[in-house]
């Protein structure tokens, strides 16, 4: 599923079109979520009894999320102010 998102968010940035990376990009955000999640599942059933290096894979892997959700944010905000600006509509 990462895999699949990353290759439509490059196809789609090609394209040229604001809205449909915007929405490309939340799908890769939805697959990087699902990966924390299972990230966090698999360490807290197959993983030692050490919470430091739980909770510092937890938190590494949640920054980068986390720096994907604030540019799929900003993505999406910009592609709202550049069409409301493109002439015709």
């Amino acid at each position: 599923m990462m895999a699949q998102s990353v290759v439509n968010l490059h196809r789609f940035r090609k394209m040229g079109s604001p809205i449909l990376l915007a929405g490309k990009a939340v799908s890769f955000i939805s697959a990087a979520m699902s990966l924390l999640g299972l990230q966090t599942a698999m360490i807290s059933q197959f993983g030692e009894n050490s919470s430091g290096f739980r909770r510092q894979m937890n938190a590494v892997t949640g920054a980068g999320v986390c720096a994907l959700v604030v540019a799929a944010v900003y993505m999406i905000l910009h592609s709202r102010r550049r069409t409301q600006e493109e002439p015709g509509q």
